[in-house]
């Protein structure tokens, strides 16, 4: 009988201890958030990472009346912010700008300061934006088809922003499905690389698609193919890598918010819904069509699904060829 007592006493204390979190946990969820958000971009100013977290900020602190705070901590291929967010106090009030790299960096470096996946936790998808096939004029190919074809009989150079970047990965994947010999040339961002292409200095470049555009439509450049799985609504003209052979093919750029591992649910989830408000408000969703992105503005669940597809993608490019950050 005492030994019963001494179970049943177990497990009510038990039980109240976890039923007092979940109740910590709730309320504090209610009263997030009571002070100043910041958000961590780990990037320089000016660009559309740096943008896109502006645009939030200014959506969420006029819903919560709360300011928003955005810090650009640029470095390191985005781990010097990324660490910051990582090493911060899970509760809300230390957000990151996440794109691409996130879930790049853990195969191209050989060690990390956090853990990726347990340090950082996944809030919100916000948009996405292809990378589209950009080729000179003087390349002897009009289409997607001719250019693997051709890139399958000798080299063809394309310009990146850097080792590992998604346009590097991007080439990498096509000469795995495709067979083709696409050569890479490193340039120290992707604006001087894309200089180069309009020069006609280097031959195709798997570039964002917003900043594409007046090449695009200037003549300047061939533009063949988006690696989305959907159509952008930037050009809907613009075919998919996917729809012109090459299914589950799958390049773009996005921007998103995560939060440090161990944030409470409560809070990411009431995060992940006012992201998903913020997007679909006329001023931020106009926008970002007008930067070709599609919006997305996915649950935590969603948004955690989608970077274990896109890690498996590139993991897999990455122990194929063997590359390595320098």
């Amino acid at each position: 009988m005492r030994t019963l007592r001494r179970g049943l006493i177990s497990l009510f204390t038990v039980g109240s201890i976890c039923g007092s979190a979940l109740f910590a946990t709730s309320a504090l969820a209610q009263a997030y958030p009571s002070r100043p958000i910041r958000i961590i971009v780990p990037y320089a100013a000016g660009g559309l990472s740096d943008i896109s977290a502006r645009m939030l900020g200014k959506e969420i602190a006029a819903a919560w009346g709360q300011p928003v705070v955005v810090e650009n901590k640029p470095g390191a291929n985005a781990m010097i912010g990324t660490d910051m967010v990582a090493k911060s106090p899970p509760d809300g009030y230390t957000l990151l700008l996440a794109t691409n790299a996130h879930v790049i960096n853990p195969y191209l470096y050989k060690s990390l300061p956090f853990d990726s996946v347990k340090d950082i936790a996944p809030v919100s998808m916000m948009a996405i934006a292809p990378l589209v096939v950009l080729v000179h004029p003087s390349v002897k190919a009009k289409s997607f088809a001719e250019l693997v074809a051709l890139a399958k009989t000798q080299p063809v150079t394309h310009a990146t922003s850097g080792t590992g970047s998604p346009a590097h990965l991007t080439g990498e994947l096509l000469n795995m499905r495709a067979g083709t010999r696409f050569q890479h040339i490193p340039y120290k961002g992707a604006g001087p690389a894309l200089s180069d292409v309009v020069a006609g200095h280097v031959a195709v470049m798997f570039n964002a698609l917003p900043a594409s555009v007046p090449y695009i439509k200037s003549g300047q450049l061939n533009a063949f193919a988006v690696g989305t799985p959907k159509r952008s609504p930037l050009m809907p003209e613009l075919p998919t890598v996917a729809e012109l052979g090459y299914p589950g093919f799958n390049a773009s750029t996005f921007v998103s918010i995560m939060a440090p591992g161990r944030t409470p649910p409560d809070i990411i989830n009431k995060l992940a819904t006012e992201i998903q408000r913020a997007l679909a408000t006329p001023a931020f969703a106009e926008w970002v069509r007008s930067q070709g992105m599609d919006s997305v503005g996915s649950t935590p669940q969603q948004f955690a699904a989608d970077l274990a597809a896109e890690a498996s993608q590139w993991q897999q490019v990455v122990k194929q060829t063997g590359i390595q950050a320098e």
